[in-house]
């Protein structure tokens, strides 16, 4: 569950997000990931990965209570925001998150030692306003999770990067833009 900052209404959601709100605005509190979790006041958005599609879970999560659905099938039934791929509105979202407290940003990445100068960096900077990649949650997805749970009070945000092969983070880079890069232990 996220808030997402500087955004409080379905209208302006769909304004950042570049989608097409498709029923009556409403005013919101959370971005939610999970259909079962939702509450009135929560949006559902509708991931894709390699093994799921977050579109079957729409009709659930309004019927468990969201208030809308961001997705990228225009045939979903239901208050929702279309868009041409959940990804990239996800991606929206954590830049106008970013863009909006304007923290600190340090990406690190390399074959092998990140999670170890992540926490590094975690214990030297200051907890309460520091934001760090929880555990390993360091692909294209974990990334954006970790930047939208930055708060107006963020100072600083430490994202460990991990890839899998050539261009994983091309996206990342075209939507998020980075004080510091870190390069450590590149390995064939």
């Amino acid at each position: 569950m996220f808030k997402l900052l500087n955004i409080e209404d379905l209208e302006s959601l769909a304004r950042v997000i570049d989608g097409e709100l498709k029923g009556e605005n409403t005013h919101f509190h959370n971005l939610v990931l999970d259909s079962r979790l939702p509450s009135k006041t929560s949006v559902f958005i509708a991931l894709h990965g390699e093994k799921f599609d977050g579109n079957i879970y729409c009709s659930e999560a309004l019927s468990n209570g969201c208030c809308a659905v961001i997705t990228d099938d225009p045939s979903i039934i239901g208050r929702s925001i279309l868009v041409k791929d959940t990804y990239i509105a996800l991606l929206k979202l954590a830049k106008n998150q970013l863009n909006h407290v304007g923290p600190k940003t340090l990406a690190i990445t390399g074959s092998n030692g990140k999670t170890t100068v992540k926490e590094m960096m975690g214990r030297i900077l200051p907890s309460e306003t520091t934001v760090i990649t929880k555990d390993n949650e360091n692909n294209e997805f974990g990334i954006l999770y970790t930047v939208l749970k930055i708060k107006e009070s963020t100072s600083h945000l430490i994202l460990e990067c991990g890839a899998r092969k050539n261009g994983d983070f091309d996206l990342i880079a075209k939507y998020l833009e980075f004080d510091a890069l870190v390069l450590i232990n590149l390995n064939n």
